[in-house]
C-alpha cells in the first residue's frame, strides 16, 4: 500500500475523536440523533481545525444505517464509502478551482437526482469564498429551497467574505484555533500509534509553533520522522523549523530585563549564526514575554518595562516584513527595547518636549523679571514702572483706580518701558494695557497649569484657529491677573493672532474655569524687549489678507475682481 501522511491516515471517524471543537461536535451529533438535519451548514474557521473532517463526518453520519446516539459506525457499507472516497452520494467541491457560474448552473441540475445508496446526497463546498459573484447569486435560489434530500455543507476560512444571503441560509459554525495542551495530546496519541519516539520538549515545540492548527502540527511530526531518525529530539525540531530553543529565548529575554545589551547582542549573533530565521525567533521572543506579563511574573515597574518591551518587538515585528536586512531591524529592537532613554515611545517624546519648552520660557520670563529689578534704580526719568510680581501676588488693600490709558510711544529697546511693553504685548482689542482688579487666582500659574486641559477644550469647541495658536504657546507665568504665554522663535504669527483677535476669547475661556477678569499677555522666548513693530499696510489691509500671506509665506499683489457673471444666452457664457 502507498503511504499516506499522517494527517491523513488518524483523521478522526467520529464526532468523539474530534479535537478541540466539542461544542460543534455535540451540536451535529445530537442533530444525528434527534433528527434535526439543517438543510445548508457553514463551517468557518483557522486552517487545520477540523471543518473538512467535520464535514465528511456529518456526512456519514446522516447517510449511517445504524448510527450509535448520533456517532457513525463506520462498520456498514455509506459509511466505509465515505472512509475510502467512493461514495457516489457526498461530493466534495473546491471553490477556488471551480468558482464560475457555469459550475454553479451544472451544480443546480445534479441536485435534482435522487441518492443512490444513502438517505442524502451531500455536497462540501471548500473555499466557498473564492466564487464568484454571479456564482453566489445563482447558487442562492437553490440554497433557500433545495430538494428534500440535498444537504449542502460550506467550509471557508474567511466567512467574512461570504454574501450575508448566504450567511442567513445556514447554520453557521465557529471553528476555534486548538489550545497548545489538546495538541500536544493528539499529537502524542499519534506517536504512540505510529511507532515513534517523540520526545516531550519536542511535542511541546511542535504545538507551539503549529499556532493552533492541528494538521500543520502532524505535519511537522511526519517530516521530523520521516528523515529516519530513532527518537525525534527538541533540538531536531528546531534545527527542522529554523527556531530557537527556549533556553536562549529565556537568556534574551532575562539579559533585556536587567539592561544588559550587549550580551543581548551577542546572543542575536550568535542566532543568525546559527541561519535561524529572525522573524521567528522575533515572535518566540515576543510569546515567551507575553506570558511571561499573563502570568503575573513581573509586577509593577517590571510589567510596566515588559508592557514597552513588547510594544517596540511588536513594530519590529511589523517592519520585518519588508526589511532588506531584517537581522539590523532586529538588532536596532532590541537595543531599543533595551535602553528605553534612548527610544521613547512617541507620547512620551511629546510630553518630555512641552516640559523641557515649559521650563525654557519659564526661565526666560525669571530672567526677564530679574533684568527688571536690576535696571530699576538706574532709571531717573519718566514715569515709574509697575513692580514685576511674583507668582502668586501679595494682594494689595484699596487699589487705587487707573488712570486713563493713553498711547505709548514705542520705546528704546531694552528701557523698562520696553519690558513692559515685551510682557503685556498688543495695543489693540482685547489684550489691553490698562490695569484691571487682580484675579483672585490663589495658586498663581499652577492652578491655571491645573485647569489649562479644559481650558483648551473650552477652545477647541468654540474657535479651532484660536486653539491651534494657543496649543503652540506654553505657561510661562501668571502676575496679578495677567497670564503670559510664551511663544518659541518662528511661531510669530501665532502670537500675532493671539494679540489682534484671540485674546479675548482666549481670556473668557479662562474666566469660566479659573474666575477673573484675566488679561492674556506673550512672549518670545528670550525677549527683552519690545514686540517688533509691524507694518503700516498690515494695520490698514484686512486681517484675512494679512494672515493668509503669514500662514502660506505670499506677496500681497492686489484685490482681483469677481468675475462678471450675466444671464442667459450667448453674452453670459463669456465670464
Amino acid at each position: 500500500m502507498a503511504w499516506q501522511a499522517l494527517y491523513r491516515v488518524w483523521r478522526p471517524r467520529t464526532f468523539r475523536e474530534l479535537v478541540g471543537q466539542d461544542h460543534v461536535a455535540r451540536t451535529l451529533k445530537n442533530a444525528v440523533m434527534h433528527d434535526r438535519i439543517a438543510h445548508a451548514y457553514l463551517f468557518c474557521g483557522p486552517r487545520g481545525t477540523g471543518k473538512t473532517t467535520s464535514a465528511r463526518l456529518l456526512a456519514k453520519a446522516v447517510n449511517c444505517r445504524e448510527p450509535d446516539a448520533g456517532e457513525p459506525c463506520n462498520q456498514c457499507h455509506n459509511c466505509l464509502a465515505v472512509n475510502d472516497g467512493s461514495s457516489v452520494d457526498v461530493f466534495e467541491i473546491d471553490a477556488a478551482s471551480n468558482r464560475g457560474i457555469e459550475e454553479i448552473k451544472s451544480l443546480r441540475e445534479r441536485v435534482k437526482f435522487s441518492p443512490s445508496h444513502s438517505r442524502y446526497r451531500v455536497y462540501i463546498i471548500d473555499e466557498v469564498h473564492m466564487l464568484s459573484h454571479d456564482a453566489f447569486n445563482a447558487f442562492l435560489k437553490t440554497l433557500e429551497e433545495p430538494p428534500v434530500h440535498v444537504v449542502f455543507i460550506l467550509a471557508t476560512t474567511e466567512a467574512h467574505k461570504v454574501p450575508l444571503t448566504i450567511l442567513s441560509r445556514c447554520q453557521r459554525f465557529d471553528f476555534r484555533r486548538i489550545g497548545e495542551g489538546e495538541i500536544g495530546g493528539r499529537l502524542a496519541e499519534i506517536a504512540a500509534g505510529a511507532g515513534l519516539e517523540v520526545e516531550r520538549e519536542a511535542v511541546d515545540v511542535i504545538a507551539r509553533v503549529a499556532e493552533g492548527g492541528l494538521r500543520d502540527a502532524i505535519s511537522i511530526l511526519d517530516q521530523a520522522a520521516a528523515t529516519g531518525e530513532i527518537k525525534v529530539t527538541a533540538r531536531h525540531i528546531h534545527d527542522l523549523l529554523g527556531t530557537v530553543t527556549a533556553e536562549t529565548v529565556t537568556a534574551v529575554a532575562d539579559h533585556l530585563a536587567e539592561g544588559r545589551t550587549a550580551r543581548v547582542l551577542e546572543l542575536v549573533a550568535e542566532v543568525e549564526k546559527w541561519g535561524k530565521d529572525p522573524k521567528l525567533f522575533l515572535r518566540d521572543l515576543a510569546g515567551h514575554l507575553r506570558r511571561r506579563l499573563l502570568a503575573g511574573l513581573e509586577g509593577g515597574r517590571d510589567a510596566s518595562r515588559l508592557w514597552y518591551v513588547l510594544h517596540i518587538l511588536t513594530q519590529a515585528e511589523q517592519s520585518l516584513k519588508w526589511a532588506g536586512h531584517p537581522e539590523l531591524v532586529l538588532e536596532l529592537a532590541l537595543v531599543r527595547a533595551g535602553h528605553p532613554e534612548w527610544g521613547f515611545l512617541p507620547e512620551e517624546m511629546h510630553q518630555r518636549l512641552e516640559q523641557v519648552e515649559q521650563r525654557l520660557a519659564a526661565g526666560d520670563a525669571v530672567r526677564n523679571i530679574a533684568v527688571k529689578r536690576e535696571e530699576k534704580p538706574e532709571k531717573a526719568a519718566g514715569p515709574p514702572a509697575p513692580p514685576a510680581s511674583d507668582s502668586k501676588p501679595e494682594p494689595v488693600a484699596n487699589p487705587k483706580p487707573a488712570a486713563p490709558r493713553v498711547k505709548e510711544k514705542q520705546a528704546a529697546p531694552g528701557s523698562e518701558s520696553a519690558q513692559r511693553v515685551a510682557s503685556n504685548p498688543g495695543d489693540r482689542g482685547e489684550t489691553d494695557r490698562s490695569p484691571l482688579p487682580s484675579a483672585p487666582a490663589e495658586g498663581g500659574l499652577a492652578r491655571v497649569r491645573q485647569a489649562w486641559p479644559a481650558v483648551l477644550e473650552k477652545v477647541k469647541g468654540e474657535n479651532q484657529f484660536l486653539f491651534h495658536s494657543v496649543s503652540k504657546a506654553t505657561l510661562v507665568q501668571v502676575e496679578g491677573d495677567r497670564l503670559i504665554l510664551g511663544f518659541a522663535r518662528g511661531e510669530e504669527f501665532y502670537r500675532d493672532y493671539l494679540e489682534r483677535d484671540g485674546g479675548a476669547g482666549l481670556a473668557g475661556a479662562l474666566d469660566g474655569i479659573c474666575p477673573g477678569p484675566w488679561r492674556i499677555a506673550s512672549v518670545l522666548s528670550g525677549e527683552t524687549g519690545p514686540a517688533p513693530a509691524r507694518k503700516k499696510v498690515q494695520e490698514t489691509r484686512d486681517d484675512t489678507a494679512y494672515y493668509l500671506e503669514k500662514l502660506f509665506d505670499a506677496q500681497h499683489v492686489g484685490q482681483g475682481r469677481e468675475p462678471r457673471r450675466t444671464g442667459g444666452g450667448k453674452e453670459g457664457e463669456k465670464l
